[in-house]
């Protein structure tokens, strides 16, 4: 299965495509991103959004820009 992730939102025609054609496709929308962030703030030992941020971009930093290498796997 594969991700698609926008800080958007996507539209029901898509939506409906992807149930319809049974692709094997998730589909993660802008506020559970900023769920996801939330959760992951909580239990970090970052104190503000930010600082949270900040270190995620660092780990980005020390690899190539091939988006192959930024695929973050999540049990």
């Amino acid at each position: 299965m594969c991700a698609f992730v926008t800080t958007q939102t996507f539209s029901e025609p898509l939506q409906k495509e992807i149930l319809d054609d049974n692709y094997p496709l998730l589909l993660i929308n802008g506020l559970k991103v900023a769920e996801i962030v939330q959760k992951e703030l909580k239990l970090s030992e970052y104190k503000t959004l930010s600082d949270y941020l900040d270190s995620i971009t660092k780990l980005y930093q020390r690899k190539s820009l091939n988006p192959e290498s930024m695929v973050v796997h999540y049990p």
